[in-house]
């Protein structure tokens, strides 16, 4: 949930200044912005000091909720090493080289000073995994198109591709971390793209951190899918057909849509995939939330349009990975017809945000 840690996640935004001033603004801004543009993220992921865990918040509810569960209290700060090896997989779309972590031999959770991922981000090549993840043709590990019109058959396709190779990694099924990027994702790397492709899946993941000595890549693989199952829900993301409009209120002062108190969204199929480039800052305001969030009451996600079903959806993704069921035996049909499953009045992908959300034609 970058584009705006910047949330694509559940954004972050930095002043275009030299990294290093960069990042000594960086508690005090909520946006980044280079050259007039506004860099947005996704769901909030939680950088310390800087950013909510909204990415890792629902995470936890789901599993507290699910067949794998986390102790009830399990809050963000309290996670585990071992639990933290799922946050890992959840922050790797948003920092897919994970810059933001410190190279520790014991550590898995501690986080660097940011600078080197702000470069990255920010003026980091166009061939590289960030820019690609964000700006690129992986923006689909966000539940996005990699560009305006993009046929919305093909970012799904993405997707269910790109989930197949990772679920069946967490539960063991035909895929291993060692296997080579250029084996299971041909498509995505070559012997000139970067990462090459004949890197392994581990690497991938490991990332700029390969000295972690207990690091559980079928986990963190799983973290990753619960990633573009939360943020395919997230408005400016996506937009998804509204089936309860009854329960929209009023728009907020600052024109945001919001729901009567008590109330939460409740999302269908998609109607369009979003792309990043053009689009507005309204994006990184649906992606997190100042009030507090406490996993193991669902209703203070409420006001965060989609967090619901994002959790609802993780939950369910985490049972089928506690019962290890198979790739074929349900969970392609959940992600198919479930999650992911297309609006019958489905368009190409544009750059809005929540300009049609809970009009007529994409409600009810």
């Amino acid at each position: 949930m970058m584009r705006s840690i910047l949330p694509a996640a559940w954004c972050l935004v930095l002043q275009g200044v030299s990294s290093t001033d960069l990042y000594s603004q960086l508690s005090n801004t909520d946006m980044v912005i280079e050259n007039g543009k506004d860099l947005h993220l996704s769901y909030e992921i939680g950088v310390e000091g800087f950013k909510e865990s909204m990415h890792e918040d629902m995470a936890i509810a789901a599993f507290i909720g699910s067949k794998h569960p986390f102790p009830e209290r399990t809050e963000y700060k309290s996670l585990n090493a071992d639990q933290w090896e799922y946050m890992r997989g959840l922050i790797w779309s948003d920092d897919p080289t994970c810059l933001l972590f410190v190279d520790s031999k014991e550590k898995n959770n501690q986080m660097s000073a940011a600078t080197d991922f702000l470069g990255e981000f920010l003026t980091g090549e166009e061939s590289g995994l960030t820019k690609r993840s964000h700006f690129g043709d992986l923006q689909f590990l966000h539940a996005m198109s990699s560009q305006a019109n993009e046929d919305p058959n093909v970012t799904k396709k993405n997707m269910i591709d790109w989930l197949e190779i990772m679920y069946k990694l967490a539960i063991g099924q035909d895929v291993t971390a060692a296997d080579r990027l250029g084996t299971r994702f041909p498509d995505r790397f070559s012997a000139s793209s970067i990462p090459s492709d004949d890197m392994s899946i581990k690497k991938l993941f490991l990332g700029t951190t390969p000295s972690y000595q207990h690091a559980d890549i079928p986990k963190r693989a799983l973290g990753n899918c619960l990633h573009m199952i939360q943020d395919s829900y997230a408005l400016g993301h996506t937009l998804r057909r509204l089936k309860n409009p009854e329960d929209l209120d009023a728009n907020d002062e600052e024109g945001y849509r919001r729901f009567k108190p008590g109330k939460y969204a409740k999302l269908g199929p998609v109607i369009t995939f979003h792309t990043y480039a053009n689009q507005s800052d309204r994006h990184s305001h649906y992606d997190g939330s100042k009030l507090k969030r406490v996993p193991k009451d669902l209703n203070t996600f409420n006001n965060v349009i989609g967090a619901r079903d994002g959790i609802d959806k993780s939950r369910k993704l985490i049972n089928f990975f506690a019962q290890k069921t198979k790739w074929e035996d349900g969970v392609r049909d959940f992600l198919d017809q479930e999650v992911f499953a297309l609006d019958s009045n489905v368009t190409l992908s544009n750059s809005q945000v929540d300009e049609r959300f809970g009009l007529p034609d994409t409600s009810g």
